[in-house]
């Protein structure tokens, strides 16, 4: 009975550990709600994410085209069987913080998975430069770019 109280001590101890050591940030889970925003064309939840250089981003993305919008166009393609096969998959490469942690600056991989075609094959990996600054309790998004 000892042995196995002990044995289920370090195993608690071991499993709440490797959550805090690989717990996302909460600006990089702002970046990802903003991208599943973004692929969905949602103009209002990715404004209110936003501000800035960032802001200006997505106002340029839901402006109107004639009686569409970028953002409504992107989302039309991702609902086509070959954007609905796809998802994208994000990893932190680097995040520095400042201004006593309230600004976090992060380099994000992104790739992405699915079926490829001859006429529609995946894209490479892009890495996105993003700046995040924490407003009141949220995390805002503030300069947004890709490579």
């Amino acid at each position: 009975m000892r042995t196995f109280v002990i044995i289920a001590v370090l195993g608690t101890v071991g499993y709440f550990g490797f959550k805090a050591a690989t717990a996302e940030s909460e600006a990089f889970v702002a970046f990802k709600k903003f991208m599943e925003w973004q692929r969905n064309g949602n103009c209002g939840e990715m404004r209110g994410l936003t501000e800035e250089q960032a802001l200006q981003r997505v106002e340029e993305l839901c402006a109107p085209v004639g009686r569409t919008s970028a953002a409504s166009m992107i989302a039309d393609l991702n609902s086509t069987p070959s954007g609905a096969m796809r998802s994208s998959v994000y990893k932190v490469e680097e995040e520095k913080k400042a201004a006593g942690g309230a600004e976090v600056t992060m380099v994000i991989k992104e790739s992405v998975r699915g079926r490829s075609s001859a006429m529609n094959p995946l894209p490479p990996p892009r890495r996105h430069t993003v700046k995040a600054r924490k407003s009141g309790s949220a995390w805002k998004l503030v300069e947004l770019s890709a490579q």
